[in-house]
């Protein structure tokens, strides 16, 4: 049997072979969901979590938004652009259209005046529902790139695709739209909600392990 060590040198590991939020390589049952949180937060963040203070660093509201919208970082090799792979498989031109959407004057104020990310997300999601290919995850991250711009973090764990499954791996209610953080297993409120959406998805393979014991 490996070693508590050897144990976190491969979770470790499984997080820096992932890409985005991809799945786990390891195929081996975690020591503990608490050991796996633990590794979580000793890594180092990938690049795209980086990335989202690239995103929020444009100069200005609107410069922010259209390349949070386009979902292109210089992330790879040399500063080489890259786009999220989350909004890989969007065409350009649909990204184009929702970088449109939000560029209005009247969207591009209602942003401004959001109180909290709820309200952000709202306005996000209102202006993308109309477009076809602009989903739940595009809306979510461009959330996330636009609140850290404007200093608002979301509160809850935002439901869908990935983190959706590592939620219900756990037994948690995956009818509801957000998660509040007193309702994650104890082991998971030493996360930001941020950070408990990406551990979800990122780890959803594995979690099912930890279900009895939440």
């Amino acid at each position: 049997m490996s070693s508590l060590s050897d144990r976190l040198k491969a979770l470790r590991k499984m997080r820096r072979v992932r890409a985005a939020c991809g799945r786990p390589r390891d195929t081996t049952a975690p020591i503990s969901l608490a050991a796996l949180v633990d590794a979580y937060l000793k890594d180092p963040p990938n690049k795209w979590v980086r990335a989202t203070e690239w995103f929020a660093a444009r100069d200005g509201l609107s410069a922010v938004v259209n390349v949070s919208v386009r979902s292109v970082a210089p992330v790879g090799r040399g500063g080489r652009l890259q786009k999220h792979p989350h909004q890989a498989r969007i065409p350009a031109h649909v990204l184009g259209q929702g970088a449109s959407a939000l560029g209005r004057q009247d969207v591009l104020q209602k942003i401004k005046d959001a109180s909290d990310f709820a309200a952000l997300h709202a306005v996000i999601n209102a202006a993308f529902e109309p477009i076809n290919g602009l989903g739940k995850v595009v809306t979510y991250d461009v959330a996330l790139r636009v609140g850290r711009f404007l200093g608002r973090s979301p509160w809850a764990v935002y439901l869908h695709a990935g983190t959706m499954k590592g939620a219900k791996a756990l037994g948690l209610d995956v009818r509801r739209s957000t998660i509040p953080v007193e309702l994650l297993p104890i082991e998971l409120r030493r996360l930001t909600p941020a950070q408990a959406e990406d551990f979800l998805c990122v780890h959803a393979s594995v979690l099912r392990e930890f279900r009895a014991t939440v």
